[in-house]
């Protein structure tokens, strides 16, 4: 087809247009159903923001809500934070695992992978808590201008019947005083 003869046949181009735009439409919403399953998955810690004082422990909670979070099965948390100001001197599973198998279990290194029994899986958490994915424990070691807790970029869950999702993001500030 020449492009002459589509300049004399303005139909021809309405049809080539109203293809272009559909296939553009079907890309986009392609793209966004996908982005939508995961963007409204969502972590946190918790509490995100504290005052805590040097030698005295406090506990973080690692939080997940939104859609499929009752459905995960697995989880890979690799945690980012100054050596030099936190040492972790605790972790456990969250309340979301009712039978794990720990795969990996870092206190030093803050990383921890486990999941949920194939023999005797249970997903889902009881309606009376938060979905937890882990309890954390930490010892702040000096003070100074605000410290970060954060997830590594590797860090994710799977999800039942969705695969992995990996988990950006959520960070905590915490204000460590003498």
């Amino acid at each position: 087809m020449e492009l002459r003869n589509l300049s004399q046949n303005p139909w021809k181009i309405a049809v080539l247009a109203a293809i272009a735009l559909f296939l553009s439409l079907a890309v986009f919403l392609a793209a966004g159903s996908k982005l939508n399953k995961t963007n409204s998955f969502y972590v946190v810690f918790s509490p995100d923001r504290e005052s805590v004082k040097v030698g005295q422990a406090f506990t973080l909670k690692l939080l997940v809500g939104g859609k499929d979070s009752d459905k995960i099965v697995a989880e890979d948390v690799n945690l980012e934070f100054a050596k030099d100001r936190f040492s972790l001197i605790s972790a456990k599973p969250g309340n979301i695992f009712k039978n794990p198998i720990i795969i990996k279990w870092d206190l030093q290194e803050g990383k921890f992978a486990l999941a949920e029994n194939p023999q005797n899986p249970v997903l889902g958490v009881d309606t009376e808590s938060k979905p937890t994915l882990l309890e954390l424990e930490f010892m702040p070691l000096s003070s100074g201008n605000g410290a970060k807790i954060s997830l590594g970029e590797e860090s994710l869950v799977y999800l039942y019947k969705v695969g992995p999702v990996y988990l950006r993001g959520a960070a905590g500030y915490y204000q460590i005083k003498d």
